[in-house]
């Protein structure tokens, strides 16, 4: 953290509200965004809780794209950028994570699922680091 507060980075914290998440990653907007696997599953829950509030059709195209994102990641391929613009690049707009260049996942395992989820939303490298304490 010091490196990045000595080439002018900020840090920012959030409300300490698991809830009002969202609103504090739009007033922010990191670059780097640091968290727990709790945290990144209430990112999670509230993308599926709005997207299962949309039309039928809405519904159906964004798990088409979020599951053929996650097959390119699988295979090792780009994402299609098809799906990124039309789908989550505005999402990503409307989460406050457009600046986002890498996600940080520590203190416990992250869900292989929840993994794959934000590299496809975030369309960056997620990192993620536990059990390094030693003995």
């Amino acid at each position: 953290m010091t490196a990045i507060l000595v080439v002018g980075g900020r840090v920012g914290f959030f409300q300490d509200n698991i809830r009002k998440l969202t609103v504090d990653l739009c007033s922010i907007q990191p670059t780097l965004l640091c968290g727990v696997p709790r945290v990144f599953s209430r990112i999670y829950q509230v993308v599926m809780n709005g997207v299962a509030e949309k039309s039928c059709i809405v519904r159906w195209y964004f798990n088409r794209a979020l599951n053929a994102q996650c097959d390119h990641l699988r295979a090792g391929e780009p994402l299609d950028q098809k799906y990124d613009q039309k789908v989550f690049a505005p999402l990503r707009q409307r989460m406050g994570l457009e600046k986002v260049r890498v996600i940080v996942s520590g203190a416990a395992p992250t869900a292989p699922y929840l993994s794959e989820f934000l590299k496809v939303v975030s369309g960056v490298p997620v990192l993620e680091g536990y059990g390094m304490t030693g003995e």
